[in-house]
């Protein structure tokens, strides 16, 4: 018995350029069970083995990565890579804006040593030079970690809280 398995346009968006292959397995009736199953597992693993450096183009990307912290009551933006040294947060990032596009991700570490209203200072200055991709946290100095800030629409002051 001769059975033919086709394995074509393999999950149907990011291997749409993996040519189609065929298979032919034969066998008695009692393997043809298993066979078929086997065969497809294997060109399964092997096929979509090209598509695989395609699932993780957009985290090859490292993050420009700005520290934010209060030192005696000022406040310090340090931006990582600094293609300027010596200037402010804003022209830094604007340089930066021009080298990588607004598109590049940028990822706000702010002390825990910052003000509440510090949380802010990255994301606007960033967004002041162009960037669109920006991810604020909160890094904790005792316990070494960090938590995400997940910005929301502003509602207006209530003293009973957003709650009816």
């Amino acid at each position: 018995m001769l059975r033919q398995l086709t394995l074509s346009d393999w999950n149907g968006t990011s291997c749409s350029t993996l040519p189609d292959y065929t298979v032919a397995v034969t066998g008695s009736a009692a393997m043809s069970r298993f066979y078929p199953n086997a065969i497809l597992l294997v060109c399964t693993v092997i096929f979509s083995a090209p598509c695989w450096p395609q699932l993780d183009n957009k985290n090859d990307t490292k993050p420009i990565v700005a520290l934010v912290q209060r030192t005696r009551g000022h406040l310090i933006i340090k931006v990582e890579p600094d293609p300027t040294p010596g200037k402010d947060a804003l022209y830094v990032l604007s340089k930066l804006k021009e080298q990588f596009g607004a598109d590049y991700p940028i990822v706000a570490i702010v002390d825990d040593s910052a003000r509440i209203d510090d949380l802010y200072q990255v994301s606007g200055i960033a967004g002041k030079a162009g960037f669109e991709r920006v991810r604020t946290f909160i890094s904790h100095r005792d316990n070494g970690k960090m938590f995400e800030v997940n910005f929301g629409p502003a509602l207006p002051f209530s003293p009973t809280g957003p709650f009816r």
